[in-house]
């Protein structure tokens, strides 16, 4: 067997090692250089589990929304669950609102009929 063909996975498993190795010590410099001192870094992933918790929040107040007051238009629910979030972009809100309401859509918890959303049970 010709000596590159067995050399060359050894080598190719020692480039992804060292590239690895090149990537963790790049993250890790970086890190360090945008953490002030004296405070501690926030795992990476804090960050989406407060935005998943604060979606699932909007999500359960538009089910209840819907729930509570049958056959609103969208931008109703939208006014309403963004006066639950006093401070946030309107326009960040109408996304939210509207993806709480497709998930729910996919979920079979609301029903959407000519722009209106109902409770699924109701249709």
């Amino acid at each position: 067997m010709d000596i590159n063909k067995r050399l060359k996975p050894i080598l190719d498993e020692y480039a992804r090692e060292q590239y690895q190795r090149g990537w963790n010590d790049a993250i890790a410099h970086v890190m360090k250089a945008v953490q002030p001192v004296g405070q501690q870094a926030l795992p990476l992933t804090m960050k989406r589990q407060i935005e998943t918790e604060d979606e699932h929040n909007v999500i359960t107040l538009v089910e209840h929304n819907v729930r509570q007051i049958p056959g609103q238009r969208g931008r109703d629910i939208v006014h309403t669950i963004a006066t639950a979030f006093p401070g946030r972009d309107i326009k960040t809100m109408d996304r939210t609102v509207r993806t709480a309401l497709a998930r729910l859509l996919k979920r079979g918890k609301v029903m959407s009929q000519d722009g209106r959303w109902y409770p699924a049970e109701t249709l």
